[in-house]
């Protein structure tokens, strides 16, 4: 079986489609994965609320972005 291939960038992060174009990456992959579990007998809503939670629970163990880190280090003006 031939291994799945995901696209890699074509843009920098900084630029305005760059979330886009990883959605269009990784859909096929997301796509085959909700199939897959669909055919060992999972309920496609469920399976697809459970990658959901998985992504959000990886997203929360990631350093946040750069400019996120940056926006918390300024003081807040009144």
């Amino acid at each position: 079986m031939a291994k799945a291939k995901i696209n890699p960038p074509t843009r920098d992060v900084t630029e305005l489609n760059y979330q886009r174009d990883c959605q269009l990456a990784l859909e096929p992959s997301l796509t085959k994965l909700l199939e897959m579990a669909e055919r060992a007998g999972w309920e496609l809503h469920q399976a697809t609320y459970a990658v959901m939670i998985l992504a959000a629970e990886h997203l929360k163990r990631q350093s946040p972005p750069q400019e996120m880190a940056e926006q918390q280090d300024t003081p807040a003006s009144d």
